[in-house]
């Protein structure tokens, strides 16, 4: 995953989080009960395992990186968010 924040003003941060970190139990629980938190959603940590492996199989047939997050503020700063 690689994380790419362009702000206005010239503060350019760019760096990569390494999928790993992502796909082990302890980090399932924690994403799987934020999003419980902050969202209608519910998943558990096997849901979001799941989704995981479905983006991980798309990118191993598609080839590259999948854009998750293109997002650009009123004021000029951007994010991007790839897996």
């Amino acid at each position: 995953m690689r994380v790419e924040i362009l702000s206005a003003e010239g503060k350019n941060i760019s760096f990569p989080i390494p999928e790993f970190l992502a796909d082990n139990p302890i980090s399932l629980r924690l994403a799987a009960s934020k999003i419980s938190e902050h969202s209608p959603l519910r998943f558990t940590a096997r849901d979001l395992k799941v989704i995981l492996h479905t983006i991980k199989a798309y990118k191993r047939e598609n080839g590259g990186d999948l854009l998750l997050v293109d997002v650009e503020s009123s004021s000029g700063d951007k994010v991007k968010i790839w897996i």
